[in-house]
């Protein structure tokens, strides 16, 4: 396999990005992600992005409530440009441009210990917004770190169970505040919201 001209067997032995990979080996998974993310590798693709980087191995918990067969995460090309603003989606009268989110590459390192250890999991979309179909392939992961709350939301496609990918990443505006209106609608249980787990500090 080869990440940006980079064979990952030169990072670690055996290649830890097998979506099969055993209990015993999730640990070098996460290793090698975190050492992916904290080097250059990052910047490069944060300021050219191509093809997908992977970015963290989330726990078997959070596997169940998303219905993947894998606990890789990826970042992808369409969505980083995404995350730039440089992404349009079609609508049937024109298009709409996606406004983006500012963060630096200091943020983006967060990835591998927001996907490894989310204080909050839930799902929160309205379905007025996306379907309960699309819901349910989502989950949002939700992180205090420092003062400031990050939103992580990742998913699956229809059709691969073995395929997980960041959807959006974004500081919550308001945090706090923001963090407990979206626990509370979540807990009603409309739309296919839930909470799956909450460790925020009260």
């Amino acid at each position: 396999m080869v990440l940006f001209g980079e064979p990952v067997a030169a990072l670690i032995p055996v290649d830890p990005f097998d979506d099969r990979f055993g209990p015993g080996e999730e640990a070098a998974a996460r290793a090698t992600a975190r050492s992916v993310v904290e080097g250059p590798t990052l910047e490069r693709f944060l300021d050219e992005p191509r093809g997908l980087l992977r970015v963290g191995v989330f726990d078997r918990e959070v596997r169940v409530w998303l219905g993947s067969e894998t606990q890789i995460v990826h970042l992808t090309e369409g969505i980083m440009r995404k995350q730039k603003g440089q992404w349009r989606k079609k609508r049937k009268h024109g298009s709409l441009q996606y406004k983006g989110h500012e963060l630096s590459p200091a943020e983006y390192r967060l990835l591998p210990s927001i996907i490894e250890k989310p204080q909050l999991v839930m799902r929160f979309m309205p379905a007025r917004r996306i379907s309960r179909e699309k819901l349910g392939r989502r989950v949002n992961l939700v992180s205090a770190i420092g003062d400031r709350f990050y939103n992580l939301v990742i998913g699956r496609p229809p059709d691969d169970a073995a395929r997980v990918s960041v959807i959006s990443f974004h500081e919550i505006e308001d945090g706090w505040s923001r963090v407990r209106a979206m626990i509370e609608q979540a807990r009603t249980g409309e739309d296919g919201q839930e909470v799956f787990r909450n460790a925020l500090p009260a």
